[in-house]
This record gives C-alpha cells, structure tokens and sequence, in this order.
C-alpha cells in the first residue's frame, strides 16, 4: 500500500500509543492498551466507520498544519466521555446531558494528546501548529477521509472501556 507520508507505519503506532498513553496516564491515571491498528490509504473504496454505535457518541477532534495535515478524532460513546470527564476533574457526578463540561474536558484531552504527536512529528522535521478542538456528537455517524488523506486508526482499551483515535495525515508544501 502506497503511504502519502514518509514515516514509517510502526512509528506512527509508536507516536500516537505514547502520546494517547501518556495523556490517560498522567491526567486520568488509567492504563491504555492498544488492541489493534488499521493502516489505509483512499482506494475510491468506502471504508468502514471505526467505530459503528446505535448510542451517542462524542468525538473531539483536534487537527494540524504545516509540513504536514492531518486531523485527530478520539471517539467513544457518551458515557465514557462522562467517565472520563469526571476522572479528570475530581468529580463524583456529572449528568451526561452536561454536554458544555464535557466538551471542554474531551477538547482538552484532545489537545494535549494531538498536541504529544505533533511535537513528535517536529523532532522528525515535520513542523506544524495545532488547531482549536472541536467536538462531534451524534449517534451512527461515521468520519470519512478524502481521496488525498492517509487513515490510520487506533482501537484503544481502557480498563475494559474501548475508544478510537482515527488520525488522517498527508504532507504538505
């Protein structure tokens, strides 16, 4: 398979396993395990959704720019963005319906985890700047790449709580 960036496929598992582990690590005290990668480059083909729920689900996105593109969305369902939200903020109760709370907690672990990839990407001479998070909520939906996007996607475990970080990344000028 044709790669649209020049780092190699086990280095972007090794750069966003250690980014997604040491934000959940150090901010939510929780061990991350990776259970699988999937590597895909657009074929005209539809892809499958990383993550397929009939429940709500939320989806911070994060993305950057510069020698390189790309895009960072971490996805789970509604109820373990709550979980996570309330571990990162000390809380013992938070009504999943606090849709402003958890989206500011989500955007931000968002960022710094995005934000632990690009600085690896700028010590391999790939510097770039990050954009603002943003957040996706819904349920059924899917995150599509476009024809000059490379997707890889990342299934994560946590405590037996399961979550995605699908990155699409391209070169840029």
């Amino acid at each position: 398979m044709s790669k649209l960036i020049d780092i190699p496929e086990e280095e972007l598992v090794g750069m966003m396993m250690s980014s997604v582990q040491d934000v959940f690590s150090t901010m939510l005290s929780l061990q991350v395990d990776l259970d699988k990668h999937e590597s895909s480059t657009p074929t005209g083909e539809s892809l499958k959704p990383a993550m397929e729920q009939s429940t709500d689900m939320v989806a911070a996105n994060v993305g950057f720019s510069g020698k390189i593109y790309g895009m960072v969305y971490i996805c789970m369902s509604s109820a373990l963005a709550t979980k996570f939200t309330k571990q990162l903020l000390g809380m013992d109760e938070l009504e999943e319906s606090d849709h402003e709370t958890i989206n500011d907690a989500l955007g931000e672990l968002a960022n710094m985890t995005v934000g632990g990839f690009k600085n690896q990407l700028s010590h391999k001479g790939y510097s770039c700047q990050l954009t603002i998070p943003s957040i996706l909520r819904g349920s059924n939906f899917q995150i599509e790449s476009t024809s000059q996007s490379q997707r890889e996607t990342f299934y994560f475990d946590s405590e037996g709580d399961s979550f995605v970080a699908d990155l699409f990344v391209r070169e840029g000028n």
